[in-house]
């Protein structure tokens, strides 16, 4: 994570946050009351999921009255319920523009009545309810008394953050998605709120723009690398109303390794790190790494990470120094010093027993490459216990019997590791088309692809997610 733990924007966040404002009121721009009628019937069809209905009602308005805030306010509403809320910030920004104050009271009038929807899924823990019903409903109605003050806002949004994680699933669903996106524009709107003084407006985007940008992060965290790009570019935003910018850098540079722009990430390390304290220079050795493991340059990432063990060796620092272990053990393996290579697992594994499968399934890997054949069947011959892990020995044989285009041999292996995981494995099922298809068995290749297909398609979006990763 770039940013602090979520549970720290929690009830006790709330109240520091809103002691921590100290200004109240704005400057108005004079315009009609937002139309309540069409404001009305605009939630009545978002609330029975007539979304396109809602869309063609608030473009009609548009049609006879160009800059509508409310017609705006209701287009952004309906992208938050389609789960598209770069489009939702749009147009809550053009209603900004249009009239700030009436902007804000459209937002409050539509989606206050349907923030309640939030919370309807049965994915919510029952005993979770009735605190969000009732946390929602004093937010709301002090939003509706007052629906341009930053603070308000923000502590919804937070309330919204906590409601995702009150939920009984340990998958992101469309509408875990959409409570994302709710939380999204309510910052959206209080970074427009507060009084036009310079300081305010500091203020709030600084503090606006990193809670955005955490939401996105998370948001990216299950879906999709958009969310590390727009969080990137919400932290650039928080940055250029920062005081002490170089502190910031760091969270920046996460954000765009985690977009897969590593080249982008590099180009903001400082060429030296005086002056700088000890925790931003870990942060930047691990930015580092991180780019230069991407970028395959892994003697360049060998020694950063070297100096990133070092500097948490003097801090005495032994509960985060297993998994650079790791991570240098694995350059060493490509970099072919796999005498060092056993040394750092072995290490790494004595100081972290939760991912002992892990660490035996890469010292397979680094044995396979030494030539320790012998050592290799042993394993797979021999029970299953905390220092042998059969299935990662035959696992990592035929991926390398793979590179070294021995298919039938491959084959076989994948064939009993297929029987095993009782022809469930996406990855085993993928490898054996691939085998198939080398050795000139089409109509087994296509089962086997059909099936990895099939298996792949039944995952839950961030499964899958995961999986375009690790290819």
């Amino acid at each position: 994570m770039i940013f602090a733990s979520r549970r720290l924007f929690t009830r006790p966040g709330i109240l520091l946050l809103i002691a921590s404002i100290f200004f109240s009121g704005a400057t108005q721009l004079p315009a009609k009351e937002p139309d309540l009628e069409i404001i009305g019937k605009a939630v009545k069809l978002i609330r029975a999921d007539k979304l396109d209905q809602a869309t063609a009602l608030a473009q009609k308005r548009l049609e006879d009255e160009k800059g509508s805030v409310e017609a705006l306010v209701i287009l952004a509403e309906c992208c938050v319920w389609k789960d598209k809320p770069l489009q939702a910030i749009e147009y809550l920004e053009q209603a900004v523009k249009s009239s700030k104050k009436n902007a804000h009271l459209a937002y409050a009038q539509i989606s206050t009545p349907l923030v309640r929807k939030l919370y309807r899924d049965d994915q919510v823990h029952e005993y979770s309810v009735g605190y969000f019903e009732s946390e929602f409903e004093r937010w709301n109605a002090k939003v509706m008394e007052d629906p341009q003050e930053f603070d308000l806002l923000e502590a919804r949004a937070l309330t919204v953050q906590e409601l995702i994680d009150a939920i009984d699933s340990e998958s992101m669903t469309l509408a875990e998605k959409i409570r994302y996106d709710f939380a999204i524009a309510d910052t959206t709107m209080a970074i427009s709120a507060g009084p036009e003084s310079d300081q305010g407006i500091e203020y709030c985007s600084r503090v606006g723009y990193r809670y955005r940008a955490c939401l996105w992060e998370w948001r990216g965290d299950l879906f999709e690398k958009e969310g590390y790009q727009n969080s990137a570019n919400d932290l650039r935003r928080m940055i250029e109303y920062s005081s002490e910018p170089e502190e910031e850098l760091p969270e920046l540079a996460q954000a765009l390794f985690k977009a897969g722009k590593s080249q982008e990430a590099l180009a903001l390390v400082p060429e030296k790190f005086d002056g700088l304290d000890g925790s931003t220079i870990e942060r930047w050795l691990d930015i580092q790494q991180d780019c230069l493991r991407e970028q395959k340059q892994f003697a360049a990432a060998e020694r950063m990470l070297t100096r990133l063990i070092a500097h948490r060796e003097r801090a005495s620092d032994q509960d985060r120094l297993s998994y650079p272990l790791l991570l240098r053990a694995q350059c060493q393996f490509e970099l072919h010093q796999y005498e060092k290579a056993h040394a750092d697992l072995d290490r790494s594994m004595e100081l972290d027993s939760d991912d002992i499968y892990l660490h035996w399934s890469w010292k397979y890997k680094v044995m396979l490459r030494e030539g320790r054949w012998d050592e290799i069947q042993a394993a797979i011959d021999g029970e299953e216990g905390p220092n042998n892990f059969p299935g990662a020995a035959r696992s990592r044989r035929a991926d390398y019997l793979m590179e070294m285009e021995r298919w039938e041999e491959a084959r076989k292996d994948l064939v009993i590791l297929n029987e095993i995981e009782n022809g469930k494995g996406h990855f085993t099922n993928r490898a054996l088309a691939t085998v198939y298809e080398k050795l000139g068995k089409l109509d087994e290749a296509k089962k086997h692809a059909a099936r990895a297909k099939e298996i792949f398609d039944a995952y839950e979006p961030w499964e899958q997610h995961m999986y375009r990763d690790i290819e």
